[in-house]
């Protein structure tokens, strides 16, 4: 089963994100938060397989994103999502 960890800015976004993952029988949310200091550190704890993480920011910020998730977690996979 892995692990899923959901980071977006949207409250509305995350959710869909989340039903549309719930349908996935090897799927489990681990978790959802805002591209805040706390989504890093909800990820470590967490200890994700998967990081969904939403684009809606300008690309250098979601490289730091990247970097951080990848310093606190080095085996999960990173997914990027942009509109």
């Amino acid at each position: 089963m892995a692990k899923v960890f959901i980071v977006d800015e949207q409250p509305m976004y995350r959710q869909g994100i989340r039903a549309a993952l719930a349908r996935i029988r090897d799927v489990e949310i681990a978790g959802d938060a805002d591209l805040s200091d706390d989504a890093l550190t909800s990820i470590e704890a967490q200890t994700p397989d998967v990081v969904v993480l939403g684009a809606d920011v300008a690309f250098t910020e979601c490289l730091h994103i990247c970097r951080a998730i990848k310093q606190r977690e080095p085996s999960a996979s990173i997914i990027i999502l942009s509109g």
